[in-house]
């Protein structure tokens, strides 16, 4: 037989072939927001039962009410199997955890601090403020508990509309361009901007007051406008996609920490 007859090799496409980004390790990510998780945690502890709870961690919470009162509980014991077992996992690859937590954070909180001026200045040309009790300017210190509250709920919020709405619609939009015999390259890539634009959206209307109100929780006060929402969530997902979960989680949870703080528009004008 001769070569030119011979058919030519069928080439496997590697999974992450054809996406914008490589995906970063998930493992490491999580094992960094578990400060977050905690301080979250702390937060619900010591505001008692009249603590606003995060929407993101109240969608993933509502299995759990079937438990009752002692769903917290349940919760904590999720949190603590979920970091033993990425724990494990990372274990199992790597051997420098701290040196991986370290950089996740640090890479966390400079992003944080990069967008942060950048969204408020937004936010000011928007001529919005998120207002509400919580996260107004202040002339004095907030009570801990609900600053750590506030920083810890963007662990949940990344992990519900980074993590979770992103991956759902890559699959989802990947496999459907891929049935209309689009190749499989072009379909990876068709879901990732669509996850990232898809789950911004999704976060964008999750902090309209109505949507707020529906899930019986305090509205943040007067909302911002929807585009600054979106804008600040497609910068969270690029921020996620490049650099993975923790640091979306810290850069996320450094902002909140700032707005709780008393920073506004006016300081960055």
């Amino acid at each position: 037989m001769t070569s030119s007859s011979r058919s030519a090799p069928t080439r496997e496409l590697h999974p992450q072939e054809g996406l914008l980004l490589p995906q970063p390790e998930l493992a490491p990510g999580f094992l960094a927001c578990a400060l977050l998780f905690l301080s979250y945690e702390l937060g619900l502890a010591w505001q008692g039962p009249e603590g606003g709870r995060n929407l993101a961690e109240l969608l993933l919470g509502r299995p759990l009410v079937v438990f009752g009162d002692a769903a917290r509980y349940v919760r904590w014991a999720i949190l603590i199997g979920a970091t033993a077992f990425f724990y494990a996992r990372f274990r199992k690859t790597h051997s420098d955890l701290r040196r991986s937590l370290l950089r996740s954070v640090g890479e966390g909180c400079l992003a944080g601090m990069l967008l942060g001026p950048f969204l408020m200045v937004l936010l000011g040309v928007f001529d919005a403020w998120p207002g509400g009790p919580e996260i107004e300017p202040r002339s004095s210190a907030p009570p801990l508990a609900v600053t750590l509250r506030l920083f810890g709920s963007a662990a949940w919020e990344e992990l519900v509309f980074r993590l979770g709405c992103h991956s759902i619609l890559f699959l989802i939009l990947a496999r459907v361009v891929a049935f209309f015999g689009v190749s499989r390259p072009i379909a990876l890539v068709v879901g990732d901007i669509g996850g990232l634009l898809g789950s911004s959206v999704i976060f964008a209307c999750f902090h309209l007051e109505d949507l707020q109100g529906w899930f019986g929780l305090e509205p943040e006060g007067p909302s911002p406008a929807f585009l600054w929402r979106l804008v600040a969530g497609l910068l969270l997902a690029g921020l996620y996609r490049w650099r993975g979960l923790g640091v979306a989680a810290w850069a996320h949870g450094l902002f909140n920490l700032g707005l709780t703080l008393g920073a506004g528009p006016g300081v960055f004008r």
